[in-house]
């Protein structure tokens, strides 16, 4: 009897699973229609806390506003607080290269400054409070709030626009049985719109450096770890282009249920939610499999030609 429940239960999963399977619909997005892109937020976190893979955790300490006014006053030769701004200014700049490199078309910096909607879109003392850093030439904006967004777009000309947070942790690596090495880790949370303010990409990337230094007994070089960061930067933005510009789509049911839409006017968001993609895709190119059916057609062709024009010879 127990058998025959729990295959009964097995089949019902099972014609469950591809009921689901068979109702999800991929839609693709042609990335050429949201070009031009603005980027209208980059910013991040304002010290360099160790990577906690355990999300109940307590926050790094130096993570308010005013413990990182007292930071900076007392750790004024950390590399890690010395390299901030350039930081994230060299992330920002890698972000808008690299989108440039794999021909996707950026609006300057000085047009999207000259929408009002973007030039109101923080309040002053907010920005006082805030621990976030933005880039140079940026603000420290949340993705929320549609309508902000379409007003934003569409007075600075842009088909698209993106926000993106940099989040710059440090590592420790296992090197052996007991030895101990710290690299330079990146995350960065991507969110995409189109010109009315409709999500297109919600995405989290992460990335360790390569390089690394030694750690031992509570001690690492800061410098060098500082130094690491621009491989790992490259290498999650590399990650986004990618989903960004190339072929990778998601059904909009695997999205939808677990990523706010930025429907809400409000600032800040909370950061941890887990997020899902639908990936803008440029139109696919042809496959060798495609090619090389359409050659043999071709052939094929020519030689019914060839046999129709001797059979009318011969039978002149």
């Amino acid at each position: 009897m127990k058998k025959i429940v729990c295959a009964a239960l097995f089949a019902v999963s099972v014609l469950s699973l591809i009921a689901n399977l068979s109702g999800c619909k991929t839609t693709e997005v042609n990335m050429k229609e949201h070009m031009p892109v603005a980027i209208a937020s980059v910013y991040c976190n304002p010290s360099v806390p160790w990577y906690s893979s355990d999300p109940s955790s307590p926050d790094d300490p130096g993570t308010g506003a005013v413990t990182n006014m007292i930071n900076k006053a007392l750790n004024s030769n950390n590399p890690e607080l010395i390299t901030l701004n350039s930081r994230i200014d060299g992330a920002a700049e890698t972000l808008c290269h690299v989108l440039e490199e794999n021909g996707i078309e950026v609006l300057d910096a000085e047009k999207l400054a000259e929408s009002k909607s973007y030039q109101k879109a923080s309040i002053a003392w907010l920005e006082v409070l805030s621990t976030d850093v933005p880039a140079s030439g940026y603000k420290a904006l949340d993705y929320n709030g549609k309508s902000r967004n379409r007003r934003i777009a569409q007075e600075c000309g842009a088909e698209s626009l993106i926000f993106a947070e940099f989040v710059f942790e440090k590592q420790k690596i296992p090197v052996g049985l007991f030895d101990m090495s710290a690299a330079a880790r990146v995350t960065l949370k991507i969110y995409v719109c189109d010109s009315m303010g409709k999500k297109l990409l919600f995405k989290t990337y992460s990335a360790i450096s390569p390089e690394t230094t030694e750690y031992n007994n509570g001690s690492w070089d800061r410098q060098a770890v500082c130094d690491a960061f621009p491989s790992a930067i490259e290498s999650v933005v590399n990650q986004f282009v990618m989903d960004y510009a190339l072929f990778d789509s998601v059904s909009p049911s695997e999205s939808d249920g677990s990523v706010d839409d930025g429907e809400t006017d409000g600032d800040k968001s909370s950061s941890g939610a887990s997020v899902q993609s639908t990936s803008i895709s440029l139109p696919r190119p042809a496959k060798s499999s495609d090619v090389n059916e359409a050659e043999s057609e071709s052939k094929s062709s020519d030689v019914d030609s060839e046999k129709s024009d001797d059979a009318e010879s011969d039978g002149e």
